[in-house]
């Protein structure tokens, strides 16, 4: 990744990618947002975390948009794809609610996963990331059926309860 660095400046974040001395650097200044829009982008950004958005493309590309700011957005769509993506994710954690400076500096450090934790531990939500990760890592190591099921082994359709077994009819009714 390229030589990404942050500073608040005055109100604003300072990004800049390249060295202070590359005549070629540029400098994003990010300006902040209210705290009404600041839950919102942690809404959308949580949304999307757990896969909760019905329009996942629509709402990162509008939490992106809102967390650098719509004068920034044609300058970081004209930037490579690994540094237009850590200067949005760079902004989202300095913008949404309960992120900041601190978290910024972690990501450029540390690398997205530890930002991330950061700034669901900062929003109580670290429990929830925690399972998803569980899930997703469980997923991840068997793709394999257990070899109790195959595709040979009948399933049982119906709902069973206190009220008995209900079993789905096979032929519809009809009206006679």
């Amino acid at each position: 990744m390229s030589n990404i660095t942050a500073r608040e400046k005055g109100r604003k974040l300072e990004l800049t990618i390249g060295a202070d001395e590359d005549e070629d650097k540029i400098v994003i200044l990010v300006p902040p947002v209210n705290t009404s829009t600041g839950a919102a982008l942690l809404a959308l950004w949580a949304g999307i975390l757990f896969a909760q958005s019905e329009q996942p493309e629509v709402d990162a590309e509008n939490l992106g948009r809102i967390a650098v700011g719509e004068e920034n957005w044609e300058i970081v769509n004209e930037l490579r794809s690994a540094e237009s993506s850590a200067i949005i994710n760079a902004a989202i954690f300095w913008n949404s609610q309960g992120g900041g400076i601190e978290i910024v500096e972690q990501m450029l450090r540390d690398g997205l996963p530890k930002a991330r934790a950061a700034l669901s531990e900062a929003n109580g939500l670290a429990a929830a990331l925690s399972a998803l990760q569980t899930l997703l890592d469980g997923a991840s190591v068997s793709q394999t059926p257990s070899p109790v099921v195959t595709p040979d082994t009948p399933i049982q359709v119906g709902i069973s309860g206190s009220f008995g077994t209900l079993h789905p009819t096979s032929q519809p009714h009809s009206k006679d």
